[in-house]
This record gives structure tokens, sequence and C-alpha cells, in this order.
């Protein structure tokens, strides 16, 4: 497999049990999912092909969400023996290659198409970095796109010159702004809730208290 869901595909029948829920990948154009509640466990009759390379799968909502070049096909079921997919009416698939930058949000998933970073609500997708950002900050022929995350409010895309930020506090109302910041990290990861610490670690000679409550 070279693509993994984000996260369990959960369902009604196994809320609770460990493991709850089943897993999604693909290789090529083939999806696959785990037995329900045995993610370890992919039995060879569960698979769909799709008309396309899978560049990212997101799991959410009771749904997963497999998302190709050109369409977002939609997989749902409570049993790993009746997964049904379906193609999504979203008109906008993932620009290629660019799959490692589709995240979750509570307002829907984000990734970057051909025009641009979209929302997709789960039906359909919007550009909503439309006249907000020059085309030149959102082209992986120009740029080199390394990761991107979700936290507070705010998606990240981070690049081996800057971090792109879309704020998400004022949604519908996105506002976009650019930092000098590069990273060149492969991988990060979501947080779609508040994290906090107890205590961070006190050093001698810099820290003399703990810090509580952070953030």
């Amino acid at each position: 497999l070279s693509v993994l869901s984000n996260s369990l595909h959960a369902t009604n029948d196994a809320l609770g049990a460990s493991g709850a829920g089943i897993l999604f990948g693909a290789v090529g154009p083939t999806v696959r999912w785990s037995q329900l509640g045995y993610p370890e466990y992919w039995p060879e009759v569960n698979y769909f092909n799709v008309a396309e390379d899978v560049e990212s799968i997101i799991s959410w909502a009771g749904s997963t969400y497999i998302f190709t070049n050109n369409f977002i096909y939609v997989a749902s079921g409570v049993a790993d023996s009746n997964i049904a997919v379906t193609k999504s009416s979203a008109s906008l698939g993932v620009y290629p290659g660019q799959g490692h930058l589709t995240k979750l949000t509570p307002y829907g998933v984000v990734y970057l198409s051909r025009e641009g970073l979209t929302l997709f609500d789960g039906s359909n997708s919007r550009v909503i970095s439309s006249n907000k950002l020059s085309p030149e900050y959102l082209n992986p022929q120009i740029k080199t796109f390394n990761s991107a995350s979700f936290f507070n409010n705010k998606y990240y895309l981070f690049t081996a010159n800057d971090t792109i930020i879309a704020d998400f506090i004022d949604t519908p109302n996105i506002f976009f702004t650019t930092t000098s910041h590069a990273v060149t990290a492969s991988t990060s990861t979501n947080f779609l809730g508040a994290v906090y610490a107890e205590s961070l670690p006190s050093f001698p000679g810099v820290l003399d208290r703990d810090y509580r409550d952070w953030e």
C-alpha cells in the first residue's frame, strides 16, 4: 500500500470495541480495506478499483473519502463486507503528487487542487485561495511542498521557502498569510483540538519553574 487513511472508518457496530472501525489503504487505483475491528487483517476480497491512482484517503464523519487527481470517491458502510464506493459531485481532485497535503479539519478536508487550496465538505469542493494567493505561491512546479498540518484553527502549508497559513477562525472568510519560515520535514501531524501540557520540563539555568496550561 502506498496510501493509508488518516484514521479508522468508524461504524456504529464497532463503537467501543478494541481497534474499532476499518482501515483503508490504496496502491495505484486499487482501494483496499481491513476487516471490521481488525485493522491488521486485510481480506483479499475487500477491494475496489477507481478510475485513476489514489492520492490520499480521509476517514471522517462515518465515511471515507478517496482522493484522486480528478475525482473524490465516497466509501460508506457499517461492515467491511458491505462497503460501497461511489463518486462524489466534487469537481476538483488532488494536484498530482500532492496527496500528502490533504488534511482533515473541523470544516472539511483541505487539499491542493490544480485551482489552489480547496475545501471539501463531504459532497462538494470549493477553492478557498482564489483571489487571495497569487498562482506562484501554490504551484508545485515552482515550490516544493514538504508537508501540511492543521492546528488551532489554522492550516499550515510548509514549503522549502516559506510557510503559507490559512486561518479558519472567521470561516467562511478564510484569511491567508505567509511567513519566511521554511520547513524541510516531509511529515507533520494534525491537531483538531486544543493540546495541553500539564507541565513542561525545567532546564537548570534556563527555566526555573514549571509552565502549565499551555495551549
